[in-house]
């Protein structure tokens, strides 16, 4: 009589057991968060280091998950236009500052304050949070940096019997002259002092613009008032545009006018060209294609035409978090918190194709980035990028902070093929400075 009695309890007791693990299952999945990330589409190096990255932080969040997905960044404003239609961005960006600006202006990103202020202000370098504040808030978190200065060949000066690099636009144009050489004789310069390229594809026309502007200080946006600033400079711009104009015609070569920067690259890898200006990413290039040319490569950056640059041109990737309810954001936001340890931001830079560097200044000195033997190589410049370079860089339209302008100018060939036009002669310097105030203006005030 008392066996039965206990089995049947013991019965209800493992019914009991089953049924409250199968409801705290059912309550687990009910709070589980699935985070979606999108990044720019980058090298297998970089996806797999931020892939691992991002699933070990994850797994610091007991039912938060993480769906990573590459985006081009030539589909990625399309993507994001169908993302908002629906009301659902994605969780966390990572990508240029450009969709910053794109995605605050349409109120669909959370502010990073807290994020910043907890990782420590301090540790970042001042330019990347100025180009993503607007508002009084902070609306990105540098991750890594960009740079754009003038890449040479340290080999091809040491010929020409140059010991000084250039300091202003009349050095550089003297320079440039030294170096454009016919070597073989035929009447025909086979190497040139200085690229300068005009093509219309992947900005590298408005790159060459942005960097005589900036050089000057001449810029889109105010950067102490956030007005509009072009249109009051417009003879200076002339006469910076027509510094550059000068220099492709005299020292760069011909098919340069429909250069992107690969071919940059290529022709400073072969010798066709003595220096240029670029992102860096010839480093990688180099080291893929010939190695034993690295420790030939050095940089500077671009002068003003009375001595140092007022600005350079720059840029970097940040992480922004989405709007989004409550739990996501503060997901996304722990999530964001644990890729900015200083190792791994300085293993996801040292990844990349570009010769990218840290945004934060404590990523330096990580054991990830001293050992890295790239980095090692080239220590020098990497103290002449952070000194004179990345240190106070603008990109275009942000320097006063986030506008939607740079996100115009960045979508549209306008500035490309007003640079094309002038290049063929089919338009004066005066012609195109005027098209792009009228354009820029309109942009800027576009609401």
């Amino acid at each position: 009589m008392t066996k039965k009695p206990r089995a049947f309890r013991a019965m209800l007791k493992a019914t009991f057991a089953a049924s409250a693990a199968l409801l705290g299952l059912h309550a687990w999945n009910a709070q589980a968060q699935q985070l979606s990330f999108w990044y720019q589409s980058s090298t297998p190096a970089h996806e797999t280091i931020l892939k691992q990255q991002i699933e070990s932080c994850a797994a610091q969040q007991p039912g938060v998950s993480v769906r990573p997905e590459s985006i081009g960044l030539d589909v990625m404003y399309p993507r994001l236009a169908t993302a908002l239609r629906e009301r659902k961005p994605p969780n966390v960006i990572n990508t240029v500052e450009s969709v910053v600006a794109f995605l605050q202006s349409r109120n669909s990103l959370a502010p990073v304050d807290d994020l910043i202020d907890g990782h420590g202000r301090a540790d970042f370098i001042p330019a990347f949070l100025n180009t993503v504040s607007a508002g009084g808030k902070t609306w990105a978190v540098p991750d890594w940096a960009l740079h754009h200065a003038v890449w040479y060949r340290k080999d091809l000066f040491a010929e020409a019997g140059i010991q000084k690099l250039p300091t202003n636009w009349a050095e550089l144009q003297a320079v440039a002259e030294k170096l454009t050489k016919d070597k073989d004789g035929d009447g025909k310069p086979d190497q040139f002092g200085f690229a300068v390229p005009w093509g219309a594809k992947f900005f590298a026309a408005q790159q060459s613009l942005f960097d005589a502007l900036y050089a000057q200080g001449i810029t889109v946006a105010d950067p102490k008032t956030g007005s509009y600033a072009f249109g009051a400079r417009k003879a200076e711009a002339v006469a910076a545009l027509d510094y550059m104009m000068q220099m492709h015609k005299r020292f760069s070569p011909p098919a340069s006018i429909d250069w992107t920067l690969i071919e940059i690259r290529t022709a400073l890898m072969n010798g066709q060209i003595a220096a240029g200006a670029e992102w860096g990413g010839v480093v990688k290039f180099v080291e893929q294609q010939r190695p034993e040319l690295l420790d030939k490569l050095g940089v500077f950056p671009l002068p003003g035409r009375d001595g140092a640059a007022k600005a350079s041109l720059g840029g970097g990737f940040f992480h922004m978090i989405g709007a989004a309810p409550d739990k996501e954001v503060a997901a996304s936001k722990k999530l964001v918190s644990c890729l900015m340890q200083s190792e791994e931001v300085a293993k996801r830079a040292n990844s990349r194709a570009i010769f990218a560097l840290p945004a934060i200044n404590s990523a330096y000195s990580t054991e990830a980035f001293k050992n890295d033997p790239i980095m090692k190589r080239f220590g020098p410049e990497i103290e002449v990028i952070r000194r004179d370079v990345i240190s106070r860089w603008y990109r275009y339209g942000l320097e006063a902070g986030l506008n939607p302008v740079s996100s115009i100018m960045e979508s549209t060939s306008v500035i490309n093929e007003a640079m094309q036009k002038v290049a063929l002669g089919r338009q004066t310097v005066q012609q195109a400075v005027d098209e792009l105030d009228s354009f820029m203006k309109q942009s800027f005030e576009k609401p």
